[in-house]
């Protein structure tokens, strides 16, 4: 009897444990500029599921990490420019835009932060991209400024 009790209590026990990884996400937060991570970790979502916006907002809270923004999308982490300062003129018909960016297990999904419904458990990370224009047209977006350094966000 002794030793069904146990067994069940450890069943129990490791459903719970597997309840509660299931809403949890890991993230990550890259410096500007750069491949290294600023800040790191992992975060249990009180609910599931919730937007990728809702869920950093609680870790940039947590983590004290100042931010321009809200669950729809950040303008800035970490003091990184915002407005004509994140706009560089390159030619006449070429300019880069930087911001930031999200992707989800290595994908940059096409929604808004506030529309991605995170379930766990999901890898978060957000890195400061570049989007550029040439004659007019977007030609790429949510590019890794590790790969289009800009002249004056980096310095």
């Amino acid at each position: 009897m002794r030793s069904t009790r146990t067994k069940f209590f450890a069943l129990v026990i490791g459903m719970l444990a597997f309840v509660g990884q299931a809403r949890a996400v890991t993230y990550e937060i890259t410096a500007p500029c750069s491949s290294e991570a600023a800040s790191k970790g992992s975060y249990d979502m009180p609910t599931a599921p919730m937007s990728i916006g809702q869920v950093t907002l609680l870790i940039l809270a947590d983590e004290s990490i100042p931010y321009i923004g809200s669950a729809r999308g950040f303008n800035s982490i970490l003091q990184t420019p915002v407005g004509e300062r994140a706009v560089e003129i390159i030619s006449d018909s070429e300019t880069r835009t930087y911001g930031w960016c999200y992707e989800v297990n290595g994908r940059v999904p096409d929604e808004l932060a506030s529309q991605y419904l995170l379930r766990g458990p999901e890898h978060i990370r957000w890195f400061y991209g570049v989007a550029t224009s040439k004659d007019g047209a977007w030609v790429s977006f949510c590019e890794p400024t590790t790969r289009a350094t800009p002249r004056r966000s980096c310095r």
